[in-house]
């Protein structure tokens, strides 16, 4: 259990970017978790608009439906958190930018 357990928390620190400070890794890593996030509450408002179709017409989807709209709510929660962990920490240095001499 214990290298369960590790293996989870290392895992978070690499979601997290515990360990890194590099502007050109942070950046771009925000800016993907951002996109992700909006592609996801993308596809949960197409779940929750399909649902309400589903219930007007009486209509019971399949089962994957189910499975797929839990998987876009447990990811759609597990961008939000990676991001707000990610701001909050904001504690990363960013060196100076070197100036450009000709």
């Amino acid at each position: 259990m214990k290298k369960l357990n590790k293996l989870a928390d290392l895992c978070w620190e690499g979601l997290t970017l515990q360990h890194v400070t590099h502007r050109e890794i942070i950046i771009p890593y925000m800016w993907f978790t951002f996109t992700a996030i909006l592609f996801e509450f993308f596809l949960a408002i197409l779940i929750c608009v399909s649902s309400f179709f589903f219930i007007i017409y009486d209509f019971l989807p399949n089962f994957e439906y189910f499975i797929a709209a839990g998987i876009v709510f447990f990811l759609l929660i597990l961008h939000i958190t990676i991001y707000i962990t990610l701001l909050k920490k904001r504690k990363f240095t960013f060196p100076k930018k070197k100036p450009l001499i000709y």
